[in-house]
């Protein structure tokens, strides 16, 4: 993945991010059961990483930023476990040297 790919995916997280905060912190989700639950657990993760909702533009683009931030060390974590998967494993070699024969 190219540095421009992950920088825009990172932006495009982190507004994904701050909208659902500032959404969920005016009520504005929707209200079946089990959905709830699961927005109000990733909604105080959100709010614990990156901020509250707010209306001041210079703490709109500090959360921004964390959002942006957290958003490229999941990005980076991405990367490495598929970093994993490139590289053959010894079980894959073994197999492809036996059916070479």
């Amino acid at each position: 993945m190219s540095k421009i790919t992950r920088i825009y995916g990172a932006a495009e997280r982190a507004t994904l991010d701050r909208y659902f905060v500032n959404r969920y912190a005016h009520g504005r989700v929707s209200k079946d059961k089990a959905m709830c639950q699961i927005d109000e657990h990733v909604y105080k993760k959100l709010v614990e990483e990156t901020g509250s909702s707010t209306n001041n533009p210079i703490k709109m683009l500090r959360n921004w930023k964390a959002a942006f931030d957290r958003s490229m060390v999941d990005i980076k974590k991405e990367d490495a476990i598929n970093a994993l998967f490139e590289e053959p494993s010894w079980l894959s070699k073994a197999v492809r040297s036996i059916f070479r024969r």
